[in-house]
């Protein structure tokens, strides 16, 4: 049995982070809500042990450069000699796939969702960025139900036309072509998971199911499926496409979004996500850290140069806030911490869990 987590814990810093409870134990690390004490904020902290070395250092070059609404964000990374742990965003509502064994899912609701993941994996796409490993359990949502990708673990940075052979994922959402031994391209197989995903999003069943893995694998390669006659036209259309054996005839996500049956009912079809750059931080926002004890130019230093610290994860959950928010939280600091200067440097101190 697991055992109930610390309330506090060494690593993250006190008074930085409160341990609360345990949520996930993936492959490369366990993932535990926490709460940000200033801003009284819930966060989810990945730890991964340094053995996992490039898995953890690959995630988080990755997360450093993703600011899409639809993907988790990082707040800040804390290294110890023998754990890294990733300060991310928390997202409530918990896994898609949990909402999925949960729900019936009619093919609107479905396509909302869906318009999310795809405008989050384009633009990683974008960015030569592959998830390579999309499926509802790595799909979070948050108090609204918005759709966050999560779980970069296994993404990677490829080059056009590049072929990659170390195999990653899940079975039932691996594209084809990674059960060949034959190299593959990253995209491709993003889109032939998305595919899966989304059958099973409107089905609650996965399209390619055996109980027996190498059947499954067979299965798989066929490309063979039968789709629910619930299915409408354009759903059965679309799900085709990107369940095609042939990853050179698969469209791109960028394709799909000016699918039909994606654009459905609505006045113009999707379009990529724009990233807004910002060259200078919400002089707003680093008023209300003034406020609580920060240093000014602890604050701009950390943003400019991307330090990924305890100023900078505050900075980025308080300016994630809303205007009004954020002026109920300085109401709230003001009280809790009067005069209180916080420690900018997180210490070097002993590894957790031990």
């Amino acid at each position: 049995m697991r055992q109930r987590l610390p309330p506090t814990s060494p690593a993250l810093g006190p008074p930085y982070y409160e341990m609360l409870n345990f949520i996930d134990c993936g492959a490369f690390g366990v993932v535990t809500l926490a709460q940000h004490l200033m801003t009284e904020t819930k966060v989810a902290v990945k730890t991964t042990d340094k053995t996992a070395f490039i898995t953890s250092h690959r995630e988080t070059n990755i997360l450093k450069t993703l600011h899409h609404p639809n993907s988790i964000k990082l707040f800040q990374i804390i290294n110890t000699t023998e754990s890294c742990h990733l300060v991310l965003e928390y997202a409530p509502g918990g896994s898609l796939y949990n909402w999925i064994q949960q729900n019936i899912m009619m093919e609107e609701e479905a396509r909302a969702m869906f318009q999310q993941i795809l405008s989050a994996i384009e633009y990683c796409h974008h960015k030569m960025i592959a998830h390579r490993d999309l499926k509802p359990s790595n799909i979070l949502l948050d108090s609204q139900r918005n759709i966050k990708i999560a779980d970069f673990g296994l993404a990677i940075t490829y080059h056009e036309g590049q072929r990659l052979r170390v195999c990653p994922g899940t079975l039932p959402y691996m594209a084809p072509e990674l059960l060949l031994g034959q190299g593959y391209e990253c995209p491709a197989m993003d889109v032939w998971a998305l595919g899966v995903t989304l059958f099973e999003m409107v089905s609650n069943t996965l399209p390619f199911v055996s109980e027996n893995n190498v059947k499954l694998k067979d299965i798989i390669r066929s490309g063979h499926y039968i789709c629910p006659p619930s299915f409408s036209v354009g759903l059965k259309g679309l799900i085709k496409n990107m369940l095609t054996a042939d990853p050179k005839e698969r469209p791109t996500v960028k394709q799909i979004m000016r699918d039909p049956w994606v654009n459905n009912g609505q006045d113009l079809p999707l379009t990529p996500f724009q990233e807004q750059i910002l060259d200078h931080p919400n002089s707003e926002t680093i008023q209300l850290m003034v406020a609580m004890g920060f240093e000014a130019e602890n604050i701009t230093t950390a943003i400019k140069e991307k330090l990924y610290n305890y100023p900078m994860a505050t900075y980025l959950i308080l300016d994630g806030k809303k205007p009004n928010l954020r002026t109920h939280l300085l109401l709230g600091i003001s009280l809790k911490f009067p005069v209180q200067r916080v420690l900018i440097q997180t210490p070097s101190m002993p590894p957790w869990p031990p």
